[in-house]
Parts: structure tokens; C-alpha cells; sequence
């Protein structure tokens, strides 16, 4: 409990940063992060060597040298557990979601297959016991919106681990501390307040969209809702399939609304003049909509109204906080983006007949080249600009799958980290229910408008 008692004090110099750097410039806490302990000549930092340190004193070590190491290996195992908690409740709904409905119970089976009973080590408490005090408060108050909000509480299930957070808690001990103020770390929840408003708000929520398809003669706005977002694009995948991926994997509510293009006139082919008049519905009405560069796709939230299919991407995510939250990596995700549309560009013109070659030609010159680079580029890396997922992948995906549904599925056979990655991604719950569905509300079959030479799988 003594890191506990003093844990008030420590946190006003986490606070105030500057005495922190003027402690380390004078040599009072050593060349390390805080936390801190100084006992007479005894200075340390770091929170695996103060917890060790002030276990073996005051009687809170396990008895053998391999359970101390154990200890040491739970500690460990419980502050990256506390880490991502603060991490992941930041992130994306979809990502606090899937943390703390799947990822937190394998954490929590952990603890429990190795807790002896009452406590890790067996009759009295040892210091990663009191390290499972302080994540299960963490994640007990940071967390109680989201759980209030019907999202379970994954360690209820785990008896073991609650014995050991209430064994505590009924100490005299612990009971002293709550007195004094002490409890999780306030910057914690503070830091935490936003997401947890994000995930609250997605609770209740089925998310999803509602296809609006628009003909010839129908009014573009004839399904607008009062407060729901529009996105619009033909009735294809093309440019939108990559927002409506994201929109999915955040669980937006919107109109989905697709123009569908008239059938050419013998059934078979689109004549040169016939495409024009196709188009010319959309063409009559797109100056009515309030847009400032009308184009499809557009994005309509309230007063925002949005052309172009990356500025639509990136503000989907930066609206839901999806993505990395360093510049460097932002600005990758940025690099990204542009890399994947120089490679669309290649699909649409051959696709649309610009780049007339064997299908066996369009691979070898201008796709795998470019999918040898970024293959490179990715490496071992999880995402595109690193381990959190960004609006660039989502375009890339659909790139990866437009490439394999119309050309060769056998495509990303030289490229064993791009055949992961595409299957990574097809794997997010969010994303995986949303291919799971089938047409309207998914596009699979319909790639390319119906001028185009390879417009359906």
C-alpha cells in the first residue's frame, strides 16, 4: 500500500513536468520515467523496479526466487493490460468495442489460470496483486459509461480476479487510502472522456446504411432524413465502396444513395452519345443539392458537404478517430492514400478501355509492380502507416479486392504479407458482417459503371 498512500503526491509531479525535469536535471530521480522512489540513498524509477523494491520491503514478495520472477512477469503483464485499456478506449467505437467484448477476457483468463488462490501466490497478497487492484479500478471507472451503457463487464466472469480486487478492497489498508483521496490516477479518465463519449454514443446503435436508389426522374432528396448523413455515388463500388467500408466499420447511420445509370438502349452497349444521356439526370440535378464542386461521390452531414472520395475518407475517420494519432504516421496514412489512388487510376483505365492490352499485359506492367512496392512498404507492418488501422487501407483493400474479383484471384500469390493483410482486414468484425451482407446493401458483383469493358465480377 505504500505506493498507494503516497500516489496523490506522485501524481501532482506527473502534473507539474517541469519539476519532474528539473528532479531528473539535478540527479534527485535518475536518468528514467517516473513512477519514483526515493528511500535515503535508494533512487528509482519505473514501475516494475519500485513495485519489486518496496515488495522485498515491507514483506510483499512471493517466497521463491521463481515466483518472485513469475511476480515479475505478471507485473509486466498487467500494466501493457492497463497500457491498452487507456489505449484502445481512444481508439475507433469499433476497436474499444472489440477490446472490451473480446481482447480484455483473454487478458483476464490469463490472470485467472495462474492466480493459486485467494491471492497469485497463494494465502497473502504479493505486489501483482495490488498491480490487479489498480487495473480492475481503472477499468471499473474509466470503462463504467460504456458498461452502463450495456456492454458487459468481461471480469464478472472470473471469479479468481474478483476475489483478489475485494479481498483488498475490505483492508483497512485499502479503506485508509480511499479516505485520503487516493484511487486510479484522475488524468486516466480525464484522458479517456472523449472516446468514452464516442462509445457510449455507438451504444444503441445497429449502425448501418439505408440504399436510396435514384432513377431517372426521381428526386435526388426523396429519402433524406432530418440529421442523417448522405453519402452518394452510382450504383456501383467504384470510388465509394472504400467510405462505405469505413462508414460500416465505424457503424454510421446514413443514406446510402446510388444513382443507378439507364441500361443502354439495345441491351448490349453503350454507344458514345447514349453515355451522356445516361448521365444526364444526375447531370440536371447535381447543381441543386447546395454542393460548392459537384461531383459523385458527395458526402452531406448537416452543414458539411463534401466532394471528393480521400476528403471524405479523411474526415470519416478524423469524425471517429480512426487512425493513427502521431503526425509521422498520419502523414504516411496521407502518402498512403495517394499511393493507392495512382493505383485505382491504373484499374479504372484499363477497366473503362483507356489502356487497351491482354488482361495478362495490364497484371505484369501496371499492377504487380506497384503491388511489389507496396508490399515492400508494408513489410511486417500490421497496417499501412503502422499498427492502427487508417482511411488509407480502406482503399486499398477495395483495390486489393477489385484487382482479385475482376482479373485473377490468385493475384496476391507473390505477395504472401498482402494476401495477410487483405485477409486481416476482412476479418474486423465491423467488416466482416458488412461482406456478409448481401446486395443492396453490399455491392460484390457491380465493380464498374455500364460503359465499362470490365464493369461486373
Amino acid at each position: 500500500y505504500q505506493r498507494r498512500v503516497h500516489g496523490k503526491q506522485w501524481y501532482q509531479r506527473r502534473v507539474h513536468g517541469k519539476q519532474w525535469y528539473q528532479r531528473r536535471v539535478h540527479g534527485d530521480a535518475g536518468n528514467f520515467a517516473p513512477p519514483m522512489v526515493i528511500d535515503g540513498e535508494v533512487k528509482l524509477t519505473q514501475v516494475s523496479a519500485t513495485m519489486f523494491y518496496l515488495a522485498n520491503k515491507y514483506g510483499f514478495a512471493p517466497d521463491s526466487a521463481a515466483d518472485q520472477g513469475r511476480a515479475v512477469q505478471f507485473q509486466g503483464d498487467i500494466d501493457d493490460f492497463l497500457s491498452e485499456q487507456l489505449q484502445k478506449i481512444r481508439a475507433s467505437p469499433p476497436e474499444s468495442l472489440s477490446f472490451l467484448t473480446e481482447r480484455a477476457a483473454k487478458f483476464f483468463a490469463l490472470y485467472e489460470a495462474n492466480i493459486k488462490g485467494p491471492y497469485f501466490f497463494g494465502d497473502r497478497p504479493t505486489f501483482p496483486d495490488f498491480s490487479l487492484l489498480q487495473c480492475l479500478e481503472c477499468w471499473e471507472h474509466v470503462l463504467s459509461p460504456a458498461v452502463a451503457a450495456g456492454v458487459p463487464d468481461s471480469s464478472q466472469a472470473f471469479p479468481k480476479v474478483r476475489k483478489i480486487v475485494e479481498s483488498l478492497r475490505a483492508t483497512d489498508a485499502y479503506k485508509n487510502v480511499r479516505e485520503k483521496g487516493g484511487t486510479i490516477l484522475p488524468a486516466s479518465r480525464v484522458m479517456a472522456a472523449p472516446r468514452v463519449a464516442a462509445l457510449v454514443a455507438q451504444m444503441g446503435k445497429s449502425g448501418g446504411a439505408e440504399v436510396s436508389v435514384i432513377k431517372t426522374g426521381d428526386e435526388h432528396t426523396k429519402n433524406e432524413k432530418p440529421g442523417r448523413p448522405v453519402f452518394a455515388y452510382w450504383n456501383i463500388r467504384g470510388l465509394a465502396q472504400a467510405p462505405r467500408l469505413l462508414l460500416a466499420y465505424v457503424g454510421e447511420e446514413y443514406e446510402d444513395r446510388r444513382y443507378e445509370m439507364d441500361d443502354p438502349a439495345d441491351g448490349k452497349a453503350y454507344a458514345p452519345g447514349e453515355v451522356g444521356k445516361a448521365k444526364q439526370f444526375w447531370v440536371d440535378g447535381k447543381f441543386n443539392l447546395g454542393l460548392d464542386f459537384p461531383n459523385l461521390p458527395y458526402y452531406i452531414d448537416g452543414d458539411l458537404k463534401l466532394t471528393q472520395s480521400n476528403a471524405i475518407l479523411r474526415h470519416i475517420a478524423e469524425k471517429y478517430g480512426v487512425g493513427p494519432k502521431e503526425l509521422n504516421e498520419r502523414s504516411v496514412a496521407n502518402m498512403m492514400g495517394d499511393n493507392v489512388m495512382d493505383l485505382r487510376n491504373k484499374v479504372t483505365g484499363f477497366s473503362y478501355g483507356r489502356n487497351q492490352m491482354p488482361v495478362e499485359d495490364y497484371l505484369k506492367n501496371d499492377i504487380l509492380p506497384r503491388l511489389d512496392g507496396i508490399s515492400k512498404f508494408l513489410g511486417d507492418k500490421e497496417w499501412l502507416s503502422g499498427k492502427s488501422i487508417a482511411w488509407c487501407d480502406f482503399h486499398f483493400y477495395e483495390m486489393l479486392s477489385q484487382n482479385t474479383d475482376l482479373f485473377n484471384p490468385d493475384l496476391l500469390a507473390p505477395f504472401p504479407n498482402l494476401k495477410a493483410y487483405k485477409a486481416r482486414f476482412e476479418a474486423l468484425p465491423a467488416i466482416q458482417t458488412y461482406l456478409q451482407q448481401q446486395a443492396p446493401a453490399c455491392l460484390k458483383w457491380a465493380v464498374n459503371n455500364k460503359m465499362a469493358i470490365y464493369a461486373r465480377i
